[in-house]
C-alpha cells in the first residue's frame, strides 16, 4: 500500500492510470491497503461529507473525483445525483478515467468532492477540471487527513491559480 501510494503521489495522473491498466492487482492492493488504514482513522473526511451533502437541498448533480468504491452514491445516491469517477472502475457506480480529463460538458456540477483524491503531480490539472465542469455558484469539497495536511499549502496555491478560492474545505465557483 505505502509503495504504492507514493507513486500515486509522485506521478502525473496519466501515468497511474497506465500504472493500474499494466498491473490491474495494483489497484486493487492500494485500495485494500487503504481500506485497512483508514479503519484506524478516528474520524474518516468521507463521512464528514456525507453527512454535509445530507444537508444539502435534493437534486444537487455531485461529481465524486476519486471516489474508490463510489461510497458517497451509496449513500446520498437517492437524494442527489452523484456521478463518481476514479482510475479503476471498482464497481457499477464508477466511471474510470483519468480527473484531469472527465469528458463531461462544462458547467454541469452543482458541487464537486474531492476526498482524499488530490493526488499526484499535475493536481492544478483537476482542479481547473473541477472549476470546468461546476455551474456557476457550484461548489468544490476537499477533504484530506491529518496525515496529507502537509499537502494543503500546494492544493491551495493551486486552487487559487485554477479560480477556485479557499479550496480546502469548502469554496464557491
Amino acid at each position: 500500500f505505502r509503495y504504492i501510494n507514493e507513486q500515486l503521489y509522485t506521478v502525473k495522473s496519466a501515468d497511474a492510470v497506465e500504472l493500474f491498466k499494466n498491473e490491474p492487482d495494483s489497484f486493487w492492493a492500494y485500495h485494500e491497503g487503504f481500506a485497512q488504514q483508514t479503519k484506524k482513522w478516528p474520524n474518516h473526511p468521507l463521512r464528514l461529507i456525507i453527512q454535509w451533502l445530507l444537508g444539502k437541498d435534493s437534486g444537487k448533480v455531485v461529481f465524486d473525483l476519486g471516489c474508490g468504491e463510489a461510497k458517497i452514491a451509496e449513500a446520498v445516491g437517492n437524494r442527489h445525483d452523484v456521478r463518481s469517477f476514479d482510475l479503476v472502475a471498482v464497481n457499477e457506480r464508477v466511471t474510470a478515467c483519468d480527473m484531469a480529463h472527465l469528458r463531461k460538458r462544462d458547467g454541469v456540477a452543482d458541487i464537486v468532492v474531492f476526498c482524499l483524491s488530490l493526488m499526484g503531480t499535475n493536481l492544478l490539472d483537476f482542479i481547473k477540471e473541477a472549476r470546468r465542469v461546476l455551474k456557476t455558484g457550484g461548489i468544490t469539497q476537499d477533504r484530506r487527513s491529518d496525515v496529507t495536511f502537509r499537502q494543503s499549502e500546494g492544493v491551495r496555491g493551486g486552487s487559487v491559480q485554477a479560480g477556485l478560492r479557499g479550496a480546502r474545505e469548502e469554496s464557491r465557483h
